[in-house]
């Protein structure tokens, strides 16, 4: 049993630290010894070499810490058996003050992806775990369904609901089919607000798409990287363009996929919907460019991230486009000084957006904070 003493607790999980590594004769870390030993909320750990030898270890003293809140264990060869001891230590009432961790780059397979699973499913209400990351664990379609199992666990007891807020699990490998399983978990989920599933192989929007026509929870949805076509992109505008306002998700990244001007009414019809709408990286063209731009200036509430979207460089529309990426509104007239509605002409009926009345306001505030934490709003970089 633990000591009444919350200092005593805090000097167990160190004493527990100290006896694990004696046993497994490996290298202590130091840095995890005194955030034990000095109470602190948050432990960046990513790339210290914990490696399999000294998990258990770790694995032991984190389950007695009471005071962790923040932990990142990215990069450090846990492997699935690692991975497994990390996910136990967190589970059962240990570790009861954590709410954040990120087990990212850590060899986990489809293996320690049951593990990670068997996590999210003891993240209860009661519990105060609210984001967890596991990105480039090379997961695939298996470990993908492995975390669906677990998220439709949460649902199937509604009175017991769940902490669980921000899920990532992006650069896993993870194919149509394994984002099918979690997009069907997602919908009866009660708590889960942003998920990424950004660098993948994620070809078929359609199971996506139903689940935002279905209505979810979620707000933040990241599926930059994928290969998304013009096909994929429609559906999930048409999905969206469903669900009452109020109620459908308000950031959508899609940024370098496979995205054409062939999207452009469509990507017009989201920025009037959407709060945030990343578009970055796809191959859309100045025409496709211009009519977003007109139509962002039609619509001020959303954010459009448009960058590196086949406009040249030196160009009026790509300062546009700039500025707009970074939350300030633009004035029609600007439209006007800089050719954009006529450039929008040029797309094909019905591509073309309607003219814009003319607008006097004024710079608006900052970029929006739609996006989920840990997953970039331009979705420009590789996530780790």
């Amino acid at each position: 049993a633990w000591s009444d003493s919350e200092t005593e607790e805090e000097e167990e999980a160190a004493v527990i630290y100290q006896q694990g590594i004696a046993a497994a004769q490996t290298v202590s870390c130091s840095r995890w010894l005194k955030a034990c030993k000095s109470r602190v909320t948050t432990c960046e750990l990513q790339h210290y070499g914990i490696g399999k030898r000294g998990v258990q270890a770790l694995a032991d003293s984190l389950h007695a810490n009471f005071r962790i809140e923040f932990f990142n264990l990215k990069d450090n060869g846990l492997g699935a058996s690692g991975v497994a001891a990390i996910c136990k230590a967190a589970m059962s009432g240990g570790a009861p003050a954590l709410q954040e961790l990120d087990l990212s780059q850590n060899q986990a397979g489809p293996e320690g992806a049951e593990a990670f699973a068997e996590l999210l499913a003891d993240a209860q209400e009661a519990s105060k775990l609210r984001t967890v990351i596991f990105n480039g664990n090379g997961i695939g379609d298996t470990g993908a369904k492995h975390v669906a199992k677990a998220l439709e666990k949460q649902s199937a007891v509604p009175c017991r609901g769940s902490s669980l807020t921000t899920l990532s699990l992006a650069s896993n490998e993870i194919g149509s089919d394994g984002a099918n399983a979690v997009m069907r978990a997602v919908a009866a989920h009660s708590s889960l607000a942003a998920l990424s599933l950004e660098w993948n192989q994620i070809r078929d929007a359609t199971e996506i798409a139903n689940t935002l026509r279905a209505g979810c929870t979620l707000h933040t949805l990241n599926l930059s990287w994928n290969g998304l076509s013009d096909t994929g992109l429609e559906q999930l505008a048409v999905a969206i363009l469903e669900v009452p306002t109020g109620e459908r998700l308000r950031t959508l990244q899609v940024g370098h996929n496979r995205v054409s001007a062939e999207s452009a009414t469509p990507l017009c019809k989201l920025v009037g919907a959407l709060d945030v709408l990343d578009v970055t990286g796809n191959p859309l063209g100045a025409e496709c460019a211009a009519a977003l731009i007109i139509s962002s200036v039609a619509e001020p509430r959303c954010t459009l991230m448009a960058l590196e979207v086949c406009v040249r460089n030196e160009s009026p529309l790509s300062a546009l486009l700039t500025r707009a990426a970074s939350g300030e509104q633009l004035d029609s007239t600007e439209l006007d000084a800089a050719g954009l509605h006529a450039l929008a002409a040029r797309l094909p009926p019905p591509l073309a957006p309607k003219p814009t009345k003319p607008s006097m306001n004024k710079a608006k505030g900052a970029k929006s904070k739609g996006a989920a934490k840990g997953t970039p709003a331009n979705g420009s970089r590789r996530p780790t």
